[in-house]
């Protein structure tokens, strides 16, 4: 944590419409400790989506 900070904005954007893809995601805490090992998905809009951990829980609505 020693960098600096970025400047945080209050202009809002217009929310995101359509749909996501994740391709052969990967993701580690720490290095090559993958929690998230390959996957792939799609979330169409207006669905939810939940990666639930031993650690605690995770969701996107889109």
């Amino acid at each position: 944590m020693d960098r600096p900070g970025e400047a945080v904005s209050d202009v809002k954007i217009a929310r995101y419409r359509g749909n996501v893809r994740f391709e052969d995601v990967w993701f580690a805490y720490k290095d090559k400790e993958y929690v998230l090992k390959d996957i792939s998905f799609e979330a169409k809009q207006g669905e939810t989506v939940a990666l639930v951990g031993h650690t605690g829980w995770g969701r996107v609505q889109l």
